[in-house]
């Protein structure tokens, strides 16, 4: 089972990184596989093949779920920065940032983005203290557990 969700997820974030990229034929035309090889700690062959969609047609437990979860990892900072290229008024998408920009339009995309990350660590802020990696997942950006 958790093999089938770590494709899934996998699946979900190649989706994206597709859409953000602007539909480019292959994935590993528009991403640095070596680099991609290197933060995840997989080979990268296992990349390329995952990039290209290899293995998601394979019975659930053909590979552990280490190799497309390690992937889906090191592809977020990647996503995210694709993402805000093709789209840098992402934030604005929450009311609480439509409001914030109606009332002052002046504001530029960086003093946004600046303010999303203070209402998100004041809002979600980190149960074993700042500095440890886990800021920042607030409401507006992310997923406050």
């Amino acid at each position: 089972m958790a093999a089938e969700d770590a494709y899934a997820r996998l699946g979900e974030t190649l989706e994206r990184l597709a859409h953000a990229a602007g539909r480019p034929e292959r994935l590993t035309d528009a991403l640095d596989v070596a680099d991609l090889s290197l933060h995840a700690g997989v080979p990268e062959a296992v990349v390329r093949s995952l990039l290209d969609g290899g293995f998601f047609a394979q019975p659930p437990g053909f590979l552990t779920a280490d190799e497309p979860e390690a992937l889906n990892e090191a592809l977020q900072p990647v996503l995210r920065g694709l993402e805000a290229r093709s789209d840098p008024l992402a934030a604005l998408r929450t009311p609480e940032f439509r409001r914030l920009a109606v009332r002052a339009p002046h504001i530029l995309p960086d003093a946004l983005s600046s303010l999303s990350r203070w209402a998100d660590m004041i809002t979600c802020p980190d149960a074993d203290g700042p500095g440890t990696g886990t800021e920042g997942s607030g409401p507006t950006g992310g997923d406050c557990r």
